[in-house]
């Protein structure tokens, strides 16, 4: 077991630890932004097509106020209703 001058082995381990817990939340939150940029992309695809504010299952509008609190829905309430 590794020793440091002044440090004990259950410190580097402990040091470790918060090490690969905070790599672990790191790669979260760059998946997180990954998707994220992903479905961003996809509603600026859906601008351009001309189907952007329509839900992607029945065709229906969705509502504005939907769409102002998640720019990126592709489905309306009535879908999200039945799931």
């Amino acid at each position: 077991m590794l020793r440091i001058a002044g440090g004990s082995s259950s410190s580097i381990r402990n040091g470790d630890a918060n090490s690969e817990a905070g790599r672990a939340v790191d790669l979260r939150a760059r998946d997180r932004q990954r998707k994220l940029i992903a479905k961003i992309d996809a509603a600026l695809q859906r601008i351009e097509d001309g189907t952007y504010g329509y839900c992607a299952r029945t065709g229906d509008q969705i509502g504005l106020k939907r769409l102002e609190a998640r720019p990126k829905a592709k489905k309306g309430f009535r879908i999200l209703a039945t799931r």
